[in-house]
């Protein structure tokens, strides 16, 4: 039938094509034949295009199995610059967060000098913290399976993000001071 003719063609080309075993996408591995490799100029800034690159690529593929190398490709920046500028997945995640969470951090200050309640300090905070999860996702998701992974995997990676992007810490010495006063419980 056709039907088992497709998936015995798709079988071969997986088996002869993905040779790395990489288990890609078929489209994403088949170029088309004898089309020259066109020279794209360097963006004018690659930081921006890797980021905005890893966006697009932890949306469409998840932590996993996004590569470095095709969001390299995919930003128009070579890929020893990638690497240079992004030596990992993380690296990339928390250049994408980051100022997020630096004004996390200010605005729980701000908060604090303003002289709000301890209570709406929490609650300020954790409604901040809801809208940077739906604005950055893509990065969000991958924050949380790095996180998970690096725990066993790659723990130097792991120290990195907490130290960088330490969510917690933010709003800790508000609840501890909320503990000690009485409003939250321990």
């Amino acid at each position: 039938s056709a039907d088992v003719m497709s998936d015995a063609v798709l079988a071969f080309l997986g088996a002869v094509v993905d040779t790395s075993g990489h288990h890609q996408h078929l489209d994403d591995v088949v170029g088309d034949v004898g089309v020259p490799v066109e020279e794209r100029p360097l963006p004018r800034d690659p930081r921006a295009a890797i980021v905005t690159a890893a966006r697009d690529e932890f949306g469409k593929r998840g932590y996993f199995m996004t590569r470095m190398d095709d969001v390299a490709d995919i930003a128009g920046v070579p890929r020893t610059a990638c690497k240079t500028l992004f030596p990992t997945k993380p690296s990339v995640i928390v250049a994408a967060l980051q100022s997020r969470v630096d004004r996390l951090r200010e605005s729980v200050a701000d908060d604090q000098l303003l002289g709000l309640d301890d209570l709406t300090i929490l609650q300020n905070h954790m409604l901040r913290c809801a809208q940077l999860a739906a604005d950055e996702l893509e990065f969000m998701d991958a924050l949380l399976v790095a996180v998970a992974h690096d725990t066993y995997g790659e723990p130097e990676g792991l120290i990195s993000i907490k130290e960088k992007l330490n969510l917690p810490s933010i709003i800790a010495p508000v609840i501890a001071r909320g503990q000690d006063t009485g409003i939250f419980r321990t």
